[in-house]
């Protein structure tokens, strides 16, 4: 999947696990949070891929960065500062979002290495614009109610803003 549609779902996953697990953050929090997903996602795609051409085209090869331990090193290293406030709920968030970038990236053609292997599964081109939208949307309506919630307890808190953001930049990756 291409790096606005981890991001965008990985935002609202964050916003949704916050949501199931009753978190009540700071305005800092919220900031720490949102960058701390948005940050593992692209140190993920940077680092953990190798551009290689086959066919004609640039298509990405994952490395072991792209892997279940890969995905924990990043994400701890990304909620750091979430496990130093002692934000746990909100660190859980972050690595249910990363390991939602692996998923996806499990749904295209070049699959992930897990123990050696390849897996896969399904055969989606990684920049195939329908299969980005529909993940993009489909997280969009796993979040609404939430997102409605939190927006209906105060347009200005931090966690309404932070709803607020995360559903502008997923309607922004559908454009």
């Amino acid at each position: 999947m291409k790096l606005k549609t981890h991001i965008s779902t990985g935002l609202l996953l964050g916003g949704i696990v916050a949501y199931l697990l009753d978190c009540k953050p700071t305005a800092w929090d919220v900031l720490v949070y949102a960058s701390a997903i948005a940050a593992g996602n692209v140190f993920l795609d940077a680092l953990g891929h190798t551009w290689v051409s086959r066919r004609g085209r640039r298509v990405p090869v994952r490395n072991r960065l792209h892997s279940p331990l890969g995905v924990l090193l990043v994400s701890t290293i990304a909620a750091a500062p979430l496990l130093y406030e002692g934000e746990y709920r909100l660190a859980l968030g972050v690595y249910a979002a990363l390991y939602l970038h692996l998923l996806e990236d499990m749904l295209t053609e070049g699959g992930v290495r897990i123990a050696g292997r390849r897996r896969r599964i399904a055969h989606v081109s990684y920049d195939d614009p329908i299969a980005n939208r529909l993940a993009v949307l489909s997280f969009i309506a796993l979040s609404l109610t939430p997102a409605l919630q939190a927006i209906k307890g105060g347009p200005t808190s931090p966690v309404s803003l932070y709803w607020l953001l995360s559903l502008a930049y997923a309607l922004r990756a559908l454009l």
